[in-house]
């Protein structure tokens, strides 16, 4: 058991010595705090994660220390000014100064501070005041700037403070949303074909009567797959009223309220698309007979006809989004915690290849290659890699091996299952019978691993690498016994013509039995062999 790159156990045991001694000091050990400053410079939601610390401990808020520590703050504060007013208050007030207040109403620097003095409120006094409420009006992106207070509240161990502001969060966006016709989408749900398919799920939920909106439109923009998003976008209404007043942002974190009164995480939405369109044999999309056509002469160049069982499989890599990364911060394995090591899928290929299933790769040409041979495709190094040629695979997969990468949902708009492997949010899992979910089991800095309680209840919403450093914990990637465990439940149990699978259910009892006991309150279904291996007995 190896700390992943990145994570050495130096590392993580250096941060957490520091975070121990600030708060020991009392948040005024500078040393220990410049450290860390300059450790997280670039991430600046871990900067906003730093202030609320050194605040709750009893400190001076960044802003206020003066110096080089304050100078650095204001350059990268902006995008979480407006958390960083409501957390740094909000710290305040937990600590029993009860003079913390937010008087924004009055400074008129823009709808972010307004919304925090409306959280501030709400979160001290249990109630929205008259002049507060008077604000909850056109917000639009508002909510962009304030959601970024959840991950530090979490992360700090405001465990319970976060989850009743997550519920009013999501009770403001859902006043704003059930006061439009139409539901209208932002550019970035189309950015990436994983919002793509998040996309599809709200057009899912909508269509079930889930929300107040009875359309769905979207503000066009840049598309990472064009075909999938055009594909998508006929299904949307053409048209965005001139004077919708709200946005739905794209946020893979988000919680939702229905009108049945849950309050449903966005991935407790896919999931409940996902089983719709597999269960229900009523899938999202469905592609023109030509393209399947055309996609099948493809095929052919490889001996690959109509009927042949198809498995497709991406494993996520760091080369897709080194570049933006590098662009933003100094490393670029801030998400590196979502990736997995093609080497530990050769055993799972063989074993499909041996069953008579041909494997094809999706991914791109940043990837480790593999190379084309009898029974395996390298696709992304072939002259045919193209958006619509992705896309058509996926549609043609018996099942998918994939991993928490967006082109792993996307055999899910067409009814397809899907074998997860290297997951690590476990609220993200896709609790529906068509999926299949190995994740990655957390371990301490000494090598002992995180009990599943405490991963459920403690870190399921890890989001990057230098969450798990905050923690002073890493991840153990999917072994190559677990992936195969999951390719063979998926090739014994994935019926090829329906697309459904036909797992025994005393297969998951006990792992869905304490997910279910869980805050997580799911029933995944999770390989038993590797639930075993790490939290049997």
């Amino acid at each position: 058991m190896t700390p992943p790159a990145g994570a050495s156990p130096e590392r993580l045991r250096q941060v957490r010595d520091l975070l121990d001694t600030l708060r020991q000091s009392a948040g005024r050990d500078d040393s220990a705090l410049k450290t860390l400053f300059i450790l997280w410079l670039d991430h600046t939601a871990m900067i906003t994660l730093l202030n609320l610390v050194v605040v709750m401990a009893g400190g001076r808020s960044l802003d206020q220390r003066g110096g080089i520590v304050a100078g650095m703050f204001q350059r990268v504060n902006p995008p979480h000014a407006a958390a960083n007013i409501f957390l740094t208050n909000f710290a305040r007030w937990k600590n029993g100064e009860r003079s913390a207040s937010l008087d924004l109403l009055g400074m008129q620097e823009g709808p972010g501070q307004k919304l925090a003095a409306v959280f501030f409120s709400f979160m001290t006094t249990g109630a929205i005041s008259q002049t507060s409420g008077s604000v909850l009006g056109d917000f639009r992106n508002a909510i962009e700037g304030i959601r970024a207070t959840l991950p530090p509240m979490r992360n700090a161990g405001l465990l319970e403070e976060a989850d009743r502001l997550e519920m009013f969060w999501a009770a403001v966006e859902h006043q704003m949303r059930s006061a439009e016709e139409t539901l209208v989408l932002s550019p970035g749900y189309f950015l990436n074909v994983g919002h793509c398919v998040v996309a599809a799920a709200l057009v899912e939920t909508l269509r079930g009567d889930g929300f107040g909106p009875r359309k769905v439109a979207a503000i066009p923009g840049r598309f990472h797959n064009a075909f999938l998003s055009t594909r998508i976008l006929t299904r949307l209404d053409p048209e965005v009223p001139p004077n919708h007043r709200f946005g739905e942002i794209a946020d893979g974190a988000k919680s939702f309220f229905l009108k049945d009164h849950r309050l449903a995480h966005v991935m407790k939405l896919l999931s409940e698309a996902g089983r719709v369109w597999s269960e229900g044999r009523r899938p999202f999309l469905t592609l023109e007979p030509e393209v399947i056509e055309r996609g099948y002469a493809v095929l052919a160049e490889y001996g690959v006809e109509p009927g042949d069982r198809i498995v497709t499989m991406h494993v996520r890599e760091p080369g897709f989004h080194a570049e933006s990364l590098a662009a933003r911060f100094r490393d670029t394995e801030y998400y590196g915690m979502r990736n997995g090591s093609i080497d530990s899928y050769r055993e799972a290929i063989d074993a499909v290849i041996d069953n008579g299933g041909v494997v094809i790769r999706l991914g791109d040409t940043s990837m480790t290659p593999l190379g084309t041979r009898p029974g395996f495709i390298d696709y992304p190094f072939t002259e045919h890699k193209s958006d619509w040629m992705d896309i058509f695979l996926a549609s043609q997969c018996h099942y998918h091996l994939g991993t928490a990468s967006g082109m792993s949902y996307v055999p899910m708009l067409f009814g397809r299952p899907v074998a997860f492997t290297n997951y690590i949010t476990l609220v993200n899992i896709c609790d529906t019978p068509n999926v299949l979910t190995v994740f990655k089991p957390l371990f301490d800095v000494d090598g002992n691993i995180v009990p599943f309680e405490t991963f459920a209840t403690r870190f399921p919403r890890l989001a990057n690498d230098k969450e798990l450093e905050f923690h002073a914990i890493y991840h153990e990637i999917s072994r190559p016994e677990d992936i195969l465990e999951a390719v063979q439940l998926m090739e014994r149990h994935a019926d090829r013509e329906t697309g459904l699978l036909d797992l025994p259910d005393s297969d998951f009892e006990e792992a869905q039995r304490r997910f279910g006991q869980s805050p997580l309150r799911m029933r995944p279904k999770i390989p038993p062999r590797f639930w075993n291996h790490y939290y049997g007995g």
